[in-house]
Parts: structure tokens; sequence; C-alpha cells
């Protein structure tokens, strides 16, 4: 299922003529100073990474829960996906690319899913892939794009850079008990609440990685629908109770690390919960998420740069002592992880087929793919 490699398309396919200047202007901006080597890793041996990408997690869910007065660490308060939809942001999340240039716009085909991300060859240069070839053990758990193991490819498909692999197969309505993962291409079903399994099957990758750095990315669908209940998407009240296998899984990881290991916590999208229950739009009860960051050096408390998951494959690859292989969109946190205040960004965009947006401080400019521009207040 593999694709050939691809050239990195630095037009904005399929963004409407209309918008793609404002695209053009925002990613323009400037970023961060080039003082790139701040925060560089000693020499010896490169530390480990832990990402925790939860799904559907906004921040207002997020401050409810005990877990987010406990972890500590850097607190990004102004952080975004520039996608809020979860295909979307994972590719984002994993290629520090805007949609328009990894070209997965959606969760169904042929824009979107799994099947978009293959058409495109998105997946021959992403964070993974760069670590594995730089000498990292790296490992999967959870929701891939949508459509792995069941529309867009079969199970036995292992996507490039993962050592380990244990991507969840069942769709997303079949909910969190005795769900089906392929472990590295042969399917097992789960028994009980699948968010319990993530704990040990960490540890198992950890202790098998030994002295080898690795790179550990777990995707629990918590706290996505379904939340119990007869009808699609449930009672909304569960979702505290859904996220308590995932504290727990944060804490004891937390209490494991060793000073070598860096643990990242954010989530794909934002949600909403009224009128009706979904996500997708450029509010930013959608597009903002949690972003916490613990590890050696990392200075602990609020920043309030505006910090997106395009940055995040750029940071992991500094820390990693890395360089990516091809221009990514997205720009390295480090500075701000080491406690620096470099030139920043002071907006950026939002992008799904249905719109660009320019978030800044105090505004939010919409462009319709009807044609239609709207301004309001975030």
């Amino acid at each position: 299922m593999r694709t050939p490699p691809r050239r990195r398309n630095t037009a904005l396919g399929r963004i409407p003529a209309a918008l793609a200047m404002v695209a053009v202007l925002v990613i323009g901006v400037p970023l961060a100073s080039s003082e790139r080597n701040v925060g560089a890793r000693s020499a010896g041996r490169p530390p480990n990474i832990i990402v925790i990408l939860t799904d559907d997690l906004d921040v207002a869910l997020w401050r409810s829960l005990p877990l987010s007065g406990e972890i500590g660490g850097h607190d990004f308060v102004n952080a975004f996906v520039t996608s809020p939809l979860c295909c979307p942001s994972k590719a984002s999340t994993l290629t520090g690319l805007y949609a328009h240039n990894h070209r997965v716009w959606a969760t169904e085909p042929p824009q979107g899913g799994l099947y978009a991300a293959l058409r495109s060859g998105m997946q021959d240069s992403t964070l993974p892939v760069w670590l594995q070839d730089a000498g990292y053990r790296t490992g999967f758990m959870g929701r891939y794009l949508v459509g792995y193991g069941w529309r867009d490819s079969p199970p036995s498909y292992v996507p490039p850079g993962w050592d380990t692999w244990i991507g969840r197969v069942s769709n997303t309505a079949h909910g969190y008990r005795n769900i089906e993962f392929s472990f590295d291409g042969q399917v097992r079903r789960l028994r009980g609440n699948e968010s319990t399994h993530f704990l040990p099957q960490a540890r198992d990758f950890i202790r098998r990685a030994g002295d080898q750095p690795y790179f550990l990315l777990l995707a629990p669908m918590a706290p996505h629908a379904p939340w119990g209940g007869a009808r699609y998407p449930g009672d909304p009240a569960r979702r505290p109770g859904i996220m308590r296998p995932i504290e727990h899984l944060v804490r004891q990881l937390l209490a494991d690390m060793d000073g070598s290991t860096y643990l990242f916590f954010t989530s794909d999208n934002g949600y909403h919960l009224g009128p009706h229950p979904g996500k997708a739009t450029p509010a930013d009860t959608d597009t903002r998420v949690p972003l916490s960051v613990v590890g050696p050096d990392v200075v602990e408390g609020m920043d309030e740069h505006f910090a997106l998951n395009i940055d995040l494959a750029p940071t992991i690859a500094e820390l990693a002592g890395v360089a990516p292989p091809t221009p990514v969109d997205g720009v390295s946190l480090v500075p701000l992880l080491r406690g620096l205040d470099p030139p920043w960004r002071d907006r950026f965009t939002v992008e799904l087929l249905p719109f660009t947006a320019v978030r800044s401080a105090d505004q939010i400019e919409i462009h319709w793919a009807d044609g239609r521009t709207e301004r309001r207040a975030p």
C-alpha cells in the first residue's frame, strides 16, 4: 500500500483561488528566530519522546479534569490546530504541514481519510520516518487516520516509520469495548475498555527499546463519541469518565519517566456541545486544544504564545537532533520550552474545505468557499 515518495506540494492545492492569498500571507508571517541551536540535545544519547494525542478533547473538558492541574510542565494556553478535524489534524501533527500541503482534507475519500494520505504520499516523510532513520525505535498505538484497517487499507498494512504498530481497526462507532487492533499487521481483539490497554502496551514498548532512544505516539480514542447510552453520540456527561483511564495512563507514565524523556500531551482538535455536538468549525471551541510538555530543561509555567499542531513535528525533531529532510510549515517550540522569548507569530491559518480562516489575538476572519467573508471575535 505504500505510495512512491513525493515532492512537497508548494502550491495551495485545493484551497479556492480566492482564499489562496490569505493562506500565503499568514504562512509568510515571521515565526520564530533562527536561533535553532538553543536547547538542542547535549552530546550523547538522544532523549526519549512520548506523545499522547487524545481525540476530541476540548479545553473546557480538559480544564475540568483533575489531571489538568497535576501534569505541570510547560502549558501552552494558546495552543491550536490548523484543521479542526481528526484526519487533517493528525496528518499535520505527523508532517508539520498545513492541509493544503499534505492534502488530507477530510475523513472521507477522495479528499480525506487514509485514502487521501496514501494517494498523496504524505506518509513517506513524517516524524516517525525521520526519527527511525536517525536510529530511534518508534511505536504507535491507537486510532490512526480514518479508514485504517477497514475501509482504506487492510489491517495488514503498517504505515512507514513504525517499528511497533498497534493500530485500531474497529470503526469509531464500535465504541470502546472489545476493540480490534492490528499488531504489526496481525489482528487481535483487546478485551474490555481499550483505554486500559495503553499503559501495559506502552510499558512493554519502552522495556523492549532498552538502550535505544524511543519515540512513542499514543493516540487513544477518548473522549470521542460514542459516550454510552442507546443513541449516538450518547450522553456528554459521560465524557469525563471516559477520560479517567487516560488520566491514569499519563500519571503512570510521568511517574515512570527518567530524566531523559519528554512527554507531550495534546488533542487532535477541540469540540463543541451546543447547539449540536460536533467540530470542524473555525471557532475556538473546535480549534483550541490542550498542549502541555514535560521533560528535561523544560521551563514550567503558562505560555501565551500561539503554538500549533504543525509545530510538534519540528519541535520533536529538534529535541531528537534531527533535521526534517523536507520543508515544513511549522516551527520548533524548543526556544519557548527553554524559557526564551523570540519573535513569534501573531496570527495563523485555520483551513478545511469549506473555509480558510485567519486567527489573530482579537479576531477571526473567515473566508468561506462560497465567497462570503465573516469577521468575529474569537
